[in-house]
């Protein structure tokens, strides 16, 4: 019999022994399962956070595509409006070359015909000064 109540009592301990370890293992589990719901609390609000930061980027994106497309618009019509200058200023130009071209042209014909006059009047001069003389 005293050996009966030494094993009931020595599988009583060991059972205590293992309740003990069991409920050990059940908080160290608890713990392990608040840690990991912290984890997934974290990780949704990471989640959130790239979801909201990824709907701005797209949103921004839009808009610099939108406002690329609006400068490409602005560039091609000031590009066609220099374009247009410039050619109206060559032309523009080029008549007034012709113009000035040929007013030295005329001036040089009248230069011409006024030195050709003042060598007459200058011989016709020199001749009735002759005579005077």
């Amino acid at each position: 019999m005293n050996q009966s109540k030494e094993q009931t009592q020595t599988l009583e301990k060991t059972i205590k022994d293992q309740n003990k370890e069991i409920e050990a293992l059940k908080e160290s589990i608890y713990e392990h399962e608040n840690r990991n719901t912290d984890i997934e609390l974290q990780m949704e609000d990471l989640k959130t956070n790239l979801e909201v930061a990824n709907k701005q980027l797209t949103k921004d994106l839009k808009t610099t595509k939108d406002n690329e497309a609006d400068l490409n618009k602005k560039y091609e019509a000031l590009q066609k409006k220099y374009d247009a200058e410039s050619k109206s200023l060559m032309s523009n130009q080029e008549s007034n070359k012709m113009l000035m071209d040929e007013k030295i042209e005329t001036i040089e014909t009248q230069l011409k015909e006024t030195q050709d006059s003042f060598e007459m009047a200058k011989q016709t001069w020199d001749k009735e000064k002759a005579v005077l003389n």
